[in-house]
């Protein structure tokens, strides 16, 4: 509502400015007749029209808010689903020691907004892959010293 007033005021300006009607050409004789709008008339006519200008503007407005929130949604639901794809490959891959391949699928998030939680659960997985894939690593040497292969 503060829109409209401020709105309200400009527009009957506007249109009071524009309603004034041009000099009386010298040959007015032949010129057709026109209606005299009386002062009182003008500010109404003028705040009607403003506010028909309001109540459009709102309209459009909110339909317009309408349609981002639901494209805001949209987009939300989409960054979740690729976040929980992206996690759940990488505990997948975690499981059958395919370290580089779960590190990869968490890499796929990298132009992914996340929310603070979201954000900590990834760090902390690869935290957890890059440990196992240090692990494994160790493992396999150790295991290649001590059987020589």
């Amino acid at each position: 509502m503060k829109t409209s007033t401020f709105l309200l005021p400009l527009a009957c300006l506007a249109l009071a400015a524009c309603s004034k009607s041009p000099e009386p050409a010298a040959d007015s004789a032949n010129a057709p007749a026109t209606k005299e709008i009386s002062v009182g008339e003008v500010p109404a006519a003028a705040i009607a029209k403003a506010e028909a200008v309001v109540a459009e503007i709102e309209t459009k407005s909110a339909a317009a808010v309408a349609e981002l929130e639901t494209k805001i949604s949209d987009v939300t639901a989409d960054a979740t689903k690729l976040y929980t794809d992206a996690v759940a490959k990488a505990q997948g891959f975690l499981g059958e020691q395919k370290f580089d391949q779960a590190l990869a699928s968490l890499d796929s998030l990298k132009d992914v907004v996340l929310s603070a939680e979201q954000q900590k659960l990834v760090s902390d997985l690869r935290s957890q892959i890059t440990k196992a894939q240090d692990l494994y690593k160790q493992a396999q040497g150790a295991t290649k010293n001590l059987f020589g292969k």
